[in-house]
């Protein structure tokens, strides 16, 4: 079930963003790729998604990364949530749009 969050996560990010998945999973450090990878895992994390699992999760795409950027991502998020009340609703909108398992 985790797994359907995530993938659903990840649609909403490429849409949100403007970018498609190759460039959300790549290594590169821009800031609009990096940003949107962050608000992924923030989104996981609301999700109470844990953040070996969300490494997991990441990793099954190409993308490793360690526990300390699971943890940055998560705190940069939350700064960025206080600090800009859009990025608040773009959350809340994301985390109440049904998924498969909630139509069932």
């Amino acid at each position: 079930m985790k797994t359907e969050y995530f993938d659903k996560y990840v649609d909403d990010v490429c849409r949100i963003f403007r970018i498609n998945k190759r460039t959300l999973f790549s290594k590169t450090k821009k800031h609009h790729a990096s940003r949107a990878r962050q608000f992924l895992i923030y989104l996981c994390s609301l999700r109470k998604i844990p953040n070996v699992y969300i490494q997991t999760l990441l990793s099954k795409e190409g993308y490793d990364v360690g526990h300390s950027t699971i943890i940055y991502s998560i705190k940069n998020v939350r700064e960025r949530v206080k600090a800009d009340k859009d990025y608040d609703k773009i959350i809340n909108s994301v985390l109440n749009m049904p998924t498969t398992d909630d139509l069932a």
